[in-house]
C-alpha cells in the first residue's frame, strides 16, 4: 500500500492488480473491496486493470490441448473419483434415496417464492398508486385552501 495524500490515506495500489486477476486471498480481497466502496480513484484504476486482465486471454493464440492430456489427468485422480468421472452425470442421476426428492422440492419452493414475490410486488404497486393519488388530491385541496386564505386576507 502506498500513501496517496497528506492525511496518510492509504490506497491498496499494490493489491489492485492481483485483485483484478482474482489472485488475492479472501482477507486481502475483502480489504480491497472495502476500500473500493468509498474510493473513486482506486475503483477507476481497477476498472482499467480488469479491462487489461480480460484482454490477457485474447493476447495469445488459442491452442488445442495435447491429445493425451485428459488421459494423463484421469490417471492422476484417485480411483473412486476417476470411476465416477468416467461414468458421467447420467450414472449418478439414477441413484435412489432422498436426493431424488430434494431437487424437485427445491424447484417447487423457488417457484412458490417467485410467485409470492410477484403477488406482493403487484399489491405494493397498487398501494403506491393509491398513495400517489391521495397525495395529489391533498396537494390540490391545500392549494384551494391557500387561495381561499389569500382571498380572505385581501378582504380583511
Amino acid at each position: 500500500m502506498t500513501p496517496n495524500s497528506p492525511q496518510n490515506f492509504y490506497h491498496p495500489e499494490d493489491d489492485l492488480e492481483a485483485y483484478a486477476l482474482g489472485a488475492l486471498d479472501a482477507a486481502a480481497a475483502l480489504a480491497v473491496e472495502s476500500h473500493l466502496s468509498h474510493c473513486f480513484h482506486c475503483s477507476r484504476t481497477l476498472a482499467a486493470l480488469e479491462t487489461a486482465a480480460a484482454a490477457l486471454a485474447l493476447a495469445v493464440p488459442q491452442q488445442r490441448p495435447p491429445a493425451g492430456l485428459q488421459a494423463g489427468l484421469m490417471a492422476q485422480l484417485p480411483p473412486v473419483a476417476a470411476a465416477e468421472t468416467k461414468r458421467g452425470p447420467a450414472a449418478t442421476a439414477g441413484r435412489s434415496g432422498i436426493g431424488n426428492y430434494l431437487l424437485p422440492l427445491a424447484a417447487v419452493l423457488v417457484i412458490g417464492l417467485f410467485a409470492a414475490s410477484l403477488v406482493l410486488n403487484f399489491l405494493n404497486a397498487n398501494r403506491l398508486n393509491n398513495l400517489q393519488q391521495e397525495s395529489a388530491a391533498a396537494a390540490a385541496r391545500l392549494n384551494q385552501l391557500e387561495s381561499g386564505r389569500a382571498a380572505a386576507d385581501t378582504q380583511l
